[in-house]
């Protein structure tokens, strides 16, 4: 599973999930957070062509955040994807300078 932003035609045998129009519009963000939560829901499927079947699939409980009122908190999973980015990106970064320090130290001795 992955997240496509655009338009996409596709074959008979890919199934194309998307956010209800009453839940507003589906970014990257929260797009990744239920793709994640997705996979883990579907984890025991042995993806046969049957086992990914909607009338399969329909019946599948994917947990989501909630807010107080019991709605779908797309505000919870749009910032824990922007942490997550982030972390991601700071660990590169550290990453990155231990890696130059090394260089460094290896190059000049």
């Amino acid at each position: 599973m992955y997240y496509q932003p655009n338009a996409y035609f596709t074959g008979d045998k890919i199934q194309i999930f998307k956010l209800n129009k009453k839940y507003g519009k589906l970014t990257e963000n929260i797009a990744l957070y239920l793709i994640s939560s997705m996979k883990k829901a579907f984890t025991n499927f042995s993806w046969g062509q049957s086992s990914f079947a909607l009338d399969v699939i329909s019946n599948i409980d994917i947990e989501l955040p909630v807010t107080k009122s019991g709605t779908i908190d797309f505000e919870y999973m749009e910032k824990y994807i922007q942490v997550i980015k982030k972390q991601l990106i700071e660990d590169v970064v550290e990453y990155k300078n231990e890696y130059i320090s090394k260089s460094k130290s290896t190059v000049f001795k």
